[in-house]
């Protein structure tokens, strides 16, 4: 019998996968999709062993997480702000669609 934790994360990584590819396409256009989603990839995978490595110096020095979670929540807040600024008029076209 298959482990609920195994389909329940398989299901989130499809989803998730979709959306951003959906999202991608959408605002870089279709021929562009490969090389910007491997962009995304590549950064995410960056940013989670950066913040990995920081939160692990955090407990090293400070005996706890406490400190890396509230800055990393207060940068997810910063993040959040900075995407509601963002002017969809104002996105260059990239490449023109193909018909």
């Amino acid at each position: 019998m298959a482990n609920p934790r195994k389909l329940h994360y398989a299901w989130l990584i499809v989803a998730v996968t979709f959306l951003t590819l959906l999202t991608t396409a959408e605002a870089f256009g279709r021929q562009n999709v490969g090389v910007m989603f491997g962009w995304i990839f590549a950064s995410h995978q960056v940013g989670a062993a950066l913040a990995a490595t920081f939160a692990g110096t955090v407990r090293t020095y400070l005996g706890d997480y406490m400190i890396a979670f509230l800055l990393s929540g207060m940068i997810c807040l910063l993040a959040a702000g900075l995407v509601l600024r963002i002017n969809k008029n104002r996105l260059p076209e990239l490449a023109p669609e193909a018909a």
